[in-house]
């Protein structure tokens, strides 16, 4: 099993609040302080949903399908891979097509916009469903997993409350940089994550196996 300090980690990357600042900014660029923290609240209170319906159902839909944890890792390590790829190659800082002010957006959408796919994210999905599967006949650590996705939904709200002034300490560049480093650790992981896969496969030798819990 993975440390829990490595889980909450992974959990802080891909469902965590630093990628939340800048596109909440954005999005509610103008807005009143209420309707900010009406937004932010709704925001964090439906992805909180979303993933936990994710986490209660998807292993009994993957089950039902017969979908292996080699299969649910080798893809979880894919998008890990690809989505930390997106971001390291990204050229600009340039804002994201169809973002708009506040003042063009309803509060719903505002809150789309936010929830998938900023704070849920692929990535976040893929590392939850591995998690589920993994802790399968554990309940101790199903109880772990579920406890560190409400922390780190906690952690979103907090940021978001102060994100304008979380925004003016460490800056858009600090930010982006910070983003920047996140994604080549998990594109680091992601790759491990399908070698562990393609080793429990048969696939790949099983010499020198790194990251125990993942496909291990």
């Amino acid at each position: 099993m993975l440390p829990l300090s490595s889980i909450l980690i992974l959990f802080f990357i891909t469902l965590g609040p630093i990628k939340t600042i800048g596109p909440f900014v954005q999005l509610t660029a103008g807005a009143s302080g209420r309707l900010r923290r009406t937004v932010a609240v709704r925001a964090v209170l439906v992805a909180t949903l979303v993933v936990l319906g994710l986490a209660l159902a998807g292993p009994v839909i993957l089950k039902n399908w017969g979908v292996s944890y080699p299969a649910v890792t080798l893809t979880g390590g894919t998008i890990l891979l690809l989505t930390s790829l997106q971001v390291m190659l990204k050229p600009s800082e340039s804002p994201e097509p169809g973002d708009a002010p506040s003042g063009t957006l309803s509060t719903s959408m505002l809150i789309s916009r936010l929830v998938i796919p900023t704070i849920v994210t692929p990535a976040g999905i893929a590392a939850t469903l591995a998690l589920m599967v993994l802790s399968e006949g554990n309940q101790r650590f199903w109880l772990h997993i579920i406890g560190l996705l409400l922390l780190v939904m906690l952690l979103n709200l907090l940021t978001l409350l102060a994100a304008r002034r979380i925004l003016a300490l460490a800056t858009s560049s600090g930010l982006r940089v910070i983003g920047w480093i996140f994604a080549v650790l998990q594109a680091a992981l992601g790759a491990q994550v399908m070698i562990n896969a393609l080793r429990r496969l048969g696939a790949l030798p099983l010499q020198a196996l790194g990251a125990q819990g993942w496909g291990a």
